[in-house]
């Protein structure tokens, strides 16, 4: 017997900066297929690491498509790696999205959308072959997000920026599932999850330190507004390090920001895959939480992602990852780096009033035309200016090289704040304990912290689990990864305040606009089931006699899934807390005939 695994995703699909049998989705299948007794086989994908499947780094759930004056994802690959197309037809047919094979002639290991999740997906349905996968690893949608200003206080709102979690992780990710079972009939789907890449235990002199690093790079400065394959993480912290503003203040709000994105989006990525129809859910579709703690992120105590950033050469925090070496030597026009620096340093020097950079520009233009594989829109703007100085030529120039430099530049440390060795083991651990719980649950595994007395069939009617619908049930609420809160029909004082889960805080909440009736939050959380007993706010800061939230009506969801509607009501004060949901007092019971007691458990 086989068990027959096909890959699909992005970077940490993938693997980033790991070798192949170090990558979580290498140790999972492998320890899986070990337990089962079954000789692994896994789906090849068209790389040149067949055996990491359909995976690849930078890859997009679907491509960004163009608004007017806009360069999309398909404009920019075509314009950067010309040499993948053989023909006009199949450049014609990469644009408007009929074939996107020539993605896959770039190495995995560098960013780019192409191939798109859903694009492998897909191709798996055409050509049959998913058809043989007992097991699908999937992931993506996190290069959907736009997180340029995740991290940046002064940047977008976090209104605006659940909306875009909300459309990668719900309406994207819901199209991805319905696509996935289609090409994958026979198969469980484990989805696996994202995590916040900063935490309260991240060293936040570390953050600032990146931010200056990248601030003083003439090159990154000129793309960062432009370019497309940007980590999601950091960039923001880099424009506003530029331009002065308060990077204490700064590394604080990016740690809070990242938290409440991970935390949102794992809500949303649990709510997709508990509203998929059964059709869709087939044999099972599970969602693996990576299970990262906060000591576990970037410069945290126990880091389990890689922290390295600077480019070889320049020592401290310069990249070191499994995959570095090979990664170089497959990055097109990493040989120009050279003849790149010496444009911009020319364009710098004129910048700067230097008279003489004008002849500097002209000869760095000259020596750039006898580099290999320049792009045709490099090669031109080089020929014109080295035919004569113009500020419009240079500009133009400079602005094409720093693009294709800072391309070059983030594809070297393309691991920064993926999963290190420690990290992806891991997510492999996560992996295989879902996959075994959807396999052959055990009711011991799901209730073991269930208080003694408390009978199991009430305890787990008590979470919304009907105890004749079959083990399986139980899989995506024997641990609670993710506590959302949505309160609807808002009263107007209310201020800051923290959300408490068994009196532990777990998010923050924003004092609100006046005007806004409904308030959404989400937090990432580690709890079974059993031990789930309490979800509470408490006011903190605000507008004298402030309290804490309160509304007409109060959704509370688990995993994902709405677990209680609690009226205006039923929301109890017990101290300085809003008691929204949570087990009261036993109420004493007419002894039974034997002569015997009990108690009940009552909820809202």
């Amino acid at each position: 017997m086989a068990l027959t695994v096909a890959i699909c995703g992005d970077s940490a699909m993938w693997g980033q900066g790991l070798l192949r049998e170090h990558t979580y989705a290498f140790l999972s299948s492998t320890e899986i297929a070990r337990q089962l007794g079954e000789q692994l086989v896994i789906l090849p994908g068209r790389g040149v690491e067949p055996l990491r499947g359909e995976a690849r780094s930078g890859a997009k759930t679907l491509p960004f498509r163009p608004q007017p004056g806009d360069v999309g994802d398909a404009e920019r690959f075509i314009e950067n790696f010309p040499d993948f197309f053989q023909s006009a037809q199949e450049i014609n047919d990469f644009r408007i999205g009929d074939d996107e094979s020539p993605g896959a002639k770039l190495f995995g290991e560098n960013p780019a959308p192409f191939p798109t999740v859903i694009e492998v997906v897909k191709r798996f349905a055409t050509t049959g072959a998913g058809a043989a996968a007992d097991l699908v690893l999937l992931d993506g949608g996190i290069n959907d997000v736009d997180f340029e200003g995740v991290l940046d206080p002064t940047g977008p709102g976090l209104g605006r920026v659940k909306r875009s979690i909300k459309d990668a992780f719900n309406l994207r990710l819901g199209e991805l599932l319905e696509e996935a079972r289609e090409a994958f009939p026979n198969a469980v789907i484990v989805y696996v999850g994202y995590y916040s890449v900063f935490s309260p235990e991240t060293d936040r002199e570390e953050i600032k330190s990146f931010g200056k690093y990248q601030s003083g790079k003439s090159a990154f400065l000129i793309a960062l507004n432009d370019l497309i394959q940007m980590d999601p993480g950091p960039g923001k912290i880099i424009w506003n390090a530029i331009g002065g503003q308060d990077l204490d203040e700064l590394s604080k709000g990016a740690v809070r920001r990242s938290g409440i994105a991970a935390a949102t989006a794992q809500f949303w990525i649990q709510n997709t895959i508990a509203s998929v129809t059964q059709k869709v859910r087939g044999r099972g579709i599970v969602y693996a939480h990576p299970g990262l703690k906060d000591e576990n992120a970037a410069w945290a105590p126990a880091p389990m992602v890689y922290e390295r950033y600077r480019q070889p050469g320049e020592g401290g925090s310069e990249v070191s990852d499994e995959m570095l070496a090979t990664r170089l030597a497959n990055i097109p026009r990493q040989g120009s780096l050279p003849a790149y620096q010496v444009v911009i340093d020319a364009y710098a020097q004129l910048q700067a009033g230097a008279q003489r950079a004008m002849n500097a520009l002209v000869d760095s233009a000259t020596a750039l035309l006898r580099e290999p594989d320049l792009t045709p829109k490099m090669k031109d703007a080089a020929q014109e200016l080295s035919a004569g100085f113009t500020l419009a030529r240079a500009d133009t120039l400079v602005r094409l090289v720093s693009l294709d430099l800072a391309r070059i530049e983030h594809a070297t440390f393309a691991s920064f704040l993926h999963p290190n060795p420690r990290g992806a083991r891991q997510f492999a651990d996560s992996i295989v304990r879902v996959y075994r719980q959807q396999r052959s649950l055990s009711i011991r595994e799901v209730t073991e912290s269930v208080s003694a007395g408390s009978g199991i069939g009430k305890e787990l009617r008590k979470h919304g689990v009907k105890t004749a619908g079959g083990l399986r049930q139980l899989g995506p609420i024997a641990k609670i990864t993710s506590l959302a809160v949505q309160f609807e029909g808002l009263q107007d004082n209310h201020g800051g305040a923290q959300l408490l889960l068994n009196g532990r805080v777990v998010a923050g909440i924003g004092v609100s606009d006046k005007a806004a009736k409904k308030l959404f939050v989400a937090a990432d959380v580690d709890v079974p089931i059993g031990e789930f007993n309490e979800v509470s706010v408490r006011a903190i800061i605000g507008p004298p006699g402030a309290q804490a939230p309160k509304a007409d009506m109060t959704r509370v969801f688990i995993n994902g899934r709405l677990h209680a509607s609690v009226p205006a009501n039923e929301v109890r004060d017990v101290g300085t807390k809003s008691v929204i949901w949570g087990s009261l007092p036993r109420a004493p019971r007419p002894p039974r005939r034997d002569g015997g007691g009990g108690g009940r458990r009552r909820t809202p």
